[in-house]
């Protein structure tokens, strides 16, 4: 192959993407931030809280979705930019790491990172690959969801 032919012998340079300049991999990497931005909401909100009534379940819908963030950012050659979260597979202890973020959440607090969330997928779901965009639809349809019971919750 000559040099300056690309892959397969294409004329012109390869192009080559890597994490470190894939819009798609940034974006995955701040939706990951969001995701533990929420986990520590719930967390910090929970332990104020005493009636919690399905808040358990919208916290640990987080920390799953975090994981199958790490899980696409992997899988897209991405790189988590939050080491811990890929090395502590999103425990507690990692968890509490971001409570500190959120000494008081309230439901308002929640309320804005369930929206800042569904505007991320929203986002993420129209740069998405095609093998991609039924998991990041349905972690947006939960984070409706969670959105739902929150103000069904300030009724």
């Amino acid at each position: 192959m000559a040099v300056g032919r690309g892959f397969l012998g294409a004329a012109g340079p390869a192009n080559v993407t890597t994490f470190r300049n894939n819009s798609y991999i940034h974006r995955l990497n701040r939706t990951l931030q969001a995701e533990m931005r929420a986990i520590a909401g719930y967390r910090a909100f929970l332990k104020a809280e005493p009636e919690p009534e399905g808040l358990v379940v919208n916290g640990a819908e987080h920390q799953a979705a975090g994981r199958e963030l790490v899980r696409l950012i992997i899988a897209n050659r991405g790189i988590p930019e939050d080491r811990s979260a890929l090395d502590l597979g999103l425990t507690p202890a990692f968890i509490r790491l971001f409570s500190g973020i959120f000494a008081r959440a309230s439901l308002g607090t929640l309320e804005a990172l369930e929206r800042r969330l569904i505007d991320q997928y929203g986002r993420l779901l129209n740069e998405a690959p095609t093998y991609d965009a039924a998991v990041l639809a349905e972690l947006q349809k939960q984070t409706e969801r969670h959105l739902e019971a929150l103000a069904e919750r300030k009724k």
